[in-house]
């Protein structure tokens, strides 16, 4: 007997027993809903999107959502998302949103879920233990200084790489940094993906200066004014990071494991702090 029809007659069978079959299209609009309606970032929605319809392709039908099993998971993991390339990271960024969902239906009972068949499963997708090149390295004092010197001080990329290599805040952080959030001896961030991205991240003498000059010259309310919004999530950052890649390049660093992360960032050495920004 074909699979299509064995899993019509267990369908009936479902239906005579509990009365009703959920399918997985009415429950991932519902869950899809609830979190458009929670706030959750547009960036993040999308990549959740994809996700299930990634998931409800390979399916290839609208199964039912009982009908889909810890073999079921397994299969995808093995037979789609590792063929396809993609880092371990990625991968598991895909099972996370998939458990989520599968998790967010098991709590609420009404489903016919008895368990989420998705966990557990992202433990099973390991990285290579073998050495490999880093994908992001610390700046070196003298990259850090010549990146300085090529940047205009009248571009609001310059404070916030200095700021960022003074503090190692990430650069939406400092994009968001309000007047009010600056402190004598503390930059407040109010905000952020967890509870240890809200913190008072320690003001270095070096940059006091220059964190005390913008709030005086603030103009929108916000330390750094005047930044367009750009992006799904519409970020105040946007643009000041495709303008950081594009003079990156132009100053002739062509490795691409140097970026704007606080990890891939380095404060100056103290001899070197007073030289490298004299400026301020």
């Amino acid at each position: 007997m074909p699979e299509a029809e064995r899993r019509a007659i267990r369908r009936v069978g479902r239906v005579l027993d509990t009365g009703e079959v959920v399918l997985l299209s009415d429950a991932l609009g519902k869950y899809l809903a609830e979190c458009a309606r929670r706030g959750l970032r547009k960036q993040t929605l999308r990549e959740k999107q994809r996700t299930y319809a990634g998931f409800a392709t390979w399916l290839g039908d609208d199964p039912e959502v009982a009908e889909i099993t810890r073999r079921t998971t397994g299969r995808y993991v093995t037979d789609h998302l590792l063929p396809q390339g993609h880092a371990i990271k990625t991968v598991k960024d895909s099972i996370g949103h998939l458990s989520a969902f599968f998790e967010w239906m098991l709590g609420r009972g009404e489903f016919g879920l008895d368990a989420n068949p998705w966990r557990g499963v992202s433990k099973t997708v390991r990285a290579s233990t073998r050495g490999t090149r880093p994908k992001r390295r610390p700046w070196t004092d003298a990259e850090l200084k010549r990146l300085l010197e090529g940047i205009k001080t009248d571009d609001p990329l310059w404070p916030m790489v200095a700021i960022a290599a003074y503090t190692g805040m990430r650069r939406e952080e400092i994009a968001n940094l309000r007047t009010q959030e600056v402190a004598e001896a503390h930059l407040s961030v109010t905000e952020g993906k967890t509870k240890v991205a809200v913190r008072d991240v320690p003001l270095h003498p070096v940059i006091a200066i220059l964190v005390t000059r913008l709030r005086e010259q603030w103009k929108d309310g916000f330390l750094i004014p005047g930044l367009l919004r750009g992006g799904a999530d519409e970020k105040r950052g946007h643009y000041v990071g495709k303008r950081f890649s594009h003079q990156k390049r132009a100053l002739g660093f062509a490795d691409e494991t140097l970026n704007f992360t606080p990890y891939a960032t380095r404060l100056f050495n103290a001899a070197r702090r007073a030289e490298s920004l004299s400026g301020l």
